[in-house]
């Protein structure tokens, strides 16, 4: 951050020790946590895109890094299907002259920040004897997501060739559905509705030119794909790391030719315990980026052998 000021706070811990270790049995623990938090106090000279209020790399004076900024979704037209949205299109003189850092507070809210306040770890080890298990699990707490994006990749149309989401069986389809689904309409390109909804009314020219009101909107599907209907909490626990191992004993091979003999399975990525509106998106893809394919678990059988 250039020619700014920001107030950082924050603090770590860590606690490792063994509450139990018997002759037969131990168990280790580890843990460690962080939290920070940040407030700009006063910004940067710098002008900053639409796409930058929308993503969380705008720095705005009185948020912390990381805020981002999403369109208020009001609801689906009951006779069209189309999501509408608070864009002061009835107020737009109020709009009139102001540079897009004064219409962003006004045409969006703040969805919360897409970096966590407090991130942590834990790591244990359970031996029996000769057996043991070992878990590690993190978390991250206070974080918010965009739900990756439902209508821009099919905003001008569907191809045969094409999938597409589940969600849209769901859709918005005739007039009362809006009672029940927040999934909008899919038009066809030949539908009288299409053209109005693939460009916003602040890219006219009477908009841009005469009234000068800075481009805070693409069109009603970017708006609905990042409006705050698509914000979810990004809390999760994960357990990442499960290993099971068992020891041979050196009397259980003095007759054989082996020295140390361990057999472990271990699987990653094993279950994450996240919101339940991600509806299957990996907590850690916050739909700021293209999407990427979902961590799956995976398992590995490995035999270590000394001679």
């Amino acid at each position: 951050m250039n020619n700014g000021t920001i107030d950082n706070k924050g603090y770590s811990f860590y606690i490792s020790g063994y509450p139990i270790r018997t002759k037969d049995w131990s168990l280790y623990l580890s843990t460690g946590y962080s939290w920070a938090d940040n407030t700009v106090r006063s910004g940067t000279n710098e002008n900053f895109s639409l796409d930058d209020y929308l993503s969380g790399t705008a720095i705005v004076n009185g948020q912390a890094i990381g805020t981002f900024y999403s369109y208020k979704y009001l609801g689906l037209n009951p006779n069209t299907g189309i999501p509408m949205f608070e864009d002061y299109r009835d107020r737009r003189h109020l709009l009139a002259n102001k540079k897009l850092a004064d219409v962003i507070p006004l045409v969006m809210t703040t969805s919360g920040n897409r970096d966590p306040k407090l991130t942590g770890s834990f790591y244990t080890t359970l031996k029996w004897k000769q057996l043991s298990a070992n878990l590690s699990f993190n978390y991250r707490i206070g974080s918010k997501i965009r739900l990756f994006n439902l209508y821009d990749p099919i905003s001008k149309g569907i191809s045969s060739d094409k999938n597409v989401r589940k969600e849209f069986l769901n859709r918005w389809m005739k007039p009362g559905d809006e009672k029940h689904t927040n999934i909008p309409v899919l038009l066809s390109p030949s539908d009288p509705n299409y053209e109005s909804t693939m460009s916003h009314w602040c890219l006219t020219a009477s908009a841009k030119v005469n009234e000068k009101i800075p481009a805070f909107a693409g069109n009603t599907w970017s708006m609905y794909d990042n409006s705050d209907l698509r914000v979810v909490s990004g809390n999760y626990l994960q357990l990442s790391n499960l290993v099971f191992s068992y020891d041979f004993r050196p009397e259980q091979l003095k007759e054989t030719f082996i020295k140390a003999l361990r057999m472990s399975l271990s699987t990653t990525n094993v279950f994450t315990i996240a919101s339940k509106k991600l509806d299957g998106q990996d907590p850690t893809q916050a739909g700021f980026a293209g999407v990427s394919m979902s961590t799956r678990p995976s398992y590995t059988f490995n035999i270590n052998i000394s001679f």
